[in-house]
């Protein structure tokens, strides 16, 4: 049976490594990690705005977790500043929680989601305001 760590590094290296989907599987276990495979741009119209809003969405269903509840990191709040690759929470499956990161340097907008909020596969996170 893998250990948390253990799971969080797996994370950390689908993330660095652009990986969406890893399999694992030990004589008494088997683990699937999937992580969205990127945020599209959402543009209001033709010309071309001053800030492009990225939409985060849920690599799972599952339940959020929000950053600073215990690993350690600065909890964030609505228009936190975050640089690309930065965590932003976790979407936690039993005793398993997928990592969500900022696809972009940027600022948080928009609704932010709250501890133990359950949450659909696909569903949007945060918002992402970038600098166009």
């Amino acid at each position: 049976m893998l250990e948390l760590e253990q799971v969080k590094e797996l994370a950390a290296t689908m993330i660095a490594k652009d990986i969406t989907t890893l399999e694992v599987k030990g004589r008494d276990y088997a683990l699937r990690l999937v992580r969205s495979p990127g945020a599209v741009p959402v543009v209001s119209d033709a010309t071309r705005p001053r800030h492009d809003r990225v939409q985060i969405l849920s690599p799972a269903t599952g339940q959020f977790c929000s950053r600073g509840d215990d690993d350690g990191l600065a909890a964030l709040d609505r228009g936190a500043e975050v640089l690309a690759g930065e965590p932003l929470g976790y979407v936690g499956i039993g005793p398993v929680r997928l990592l969500c990161v900022s696809p972009a340097a940027g600022r948080l907008a928009g609704r932010m989601p709250s501890q133990g909020q359950a949450v659909g596969a696909g569903d949007t996170l945060f918002t992402l305001e970038t600098r166009a």
